[in-house]
């Protein structure tokens, strides 16, 4: 009597509630853990495989045509982001961990897009995105494989790739118009914090696997 329990390694965290068998409670435990099986996953893989391999296709095709002369740079950089954009989907599809580090860039760069003179706009898949300009404010919401990092004429949030879009808003004047334009793409932004968070979970062990 009166003896303490030393070296157990037993704790509330780690027994099942007396209601429930330790059997039913490990599996209610890895129900709950992150998943790289997970429903959002596999949309998101969807669209940046497709988004990234039609933009991909799209740019390969289309810069022999071109009216303009395209730089060799700005090729690299658009194909090495639509090309990452279509095999962190396929990663994703596959439920592989390296899909989840090589969409955190994807995303990342998809966040912010602008034109003040010179442009930038990345988009792998579908986009909602806030835009705050010279002439107005609203939305532009749509869908594509898109990359650009060059000079800009017009406040635009145009792209080299393969996309499709509508826009929102109180515009006194079109974008075209615009001197400074900025743009936060909202869905970007929403994955790109459930991506670090899955990544913090996989750094800690606490992520499912593939199903086998």
């Amino acid at each position: 009597m009166g003896r303490a329990l030393v070296g157990t390694g037993l704790s509330s965290t780690t027994l099942a509630p007396a209601s429930e068998s330790p059997a039913a409670y490990a599996r209610s435990v890895r129900q709950r853990r992150p998943s790289l099986n997970a429903p959002w996953l596999k949309f998101l893989g969807w669209c940046e495989l497709l988004a990234g391999g039609a933009g991909l296709v799209t740019l390969v095709l289309g810069a022999p045509n071109a009216p303009v002369v395209i730089p060799a740079w700005h090729t690299a950089l658009a194909t090495s982001f639509l090309g990452s954009s279509a095999l962190g989907g396929f990663l994703l599809l596959r439920a592989h961990p390296s899909g989840v580090r090589l969409s955190i860039p994807v995303q990342a760069l998809q966040v912010v897009g602008f034109s003040v003179g010179w442009r930038f706009v990345a988009r792998a898949g579908f986009y909602v995105t806030a835009v705050l300009a010279s002439t107005g404010f609203g939305f532009l919401g749509g869908a594509g494989g898109e990359f650009i990092a060059a000079d800009a004429a017009d406040g635009q949030l145009n792209a080299t790739g393969l996309g499709f879009g509508l826009s929102v808003g109180f515009w006194p004047r079109s974008l075209k118009a615009a001197t400074v334009t900025l743009g936060v793409n909202l869905l970007a932004l929403f994955f790109l914090v459930q991506l670090l968070r899955l990544q913090r979970a996989q750094q800690q062990g606490h992520v499912q696997g593939p199903a086998v």
